[in-house]
């Protein structure tokens, strides 16, 4: 996963939190409501917007592909 410093405080990434702890369902719903999010965000932050999109849409992938 993308690690973060902001989280590195806490030993694990909440990401790694939710993915264990949620249904693959949850995760991926999750994973696509974040998506929607940031695509829709009017912050001025359009790169970092487009960067964390592209985190989430890889992880989402990334489980979509598992098993297959």
């Amino acid at each position: 996963m993308n690690n973060q410093d902001h989280y590195a405080k806490l030993g694990i990434e909440p990401i790694e939190i939710m993915r264990k702890n949620l249904t693959k369902e949850e995760f991926i719903g999750f994973l696509k409501g974040n998506i929607i999010k940031y695509s829709h965000r009017k912050k001025g932050q359009d790169l970092e917007d487009s960067q964390k999109i592209q985190v989430y849409a890889k992880w989402l992938e990334e489980i979509l592909s598992e098993g297959v």
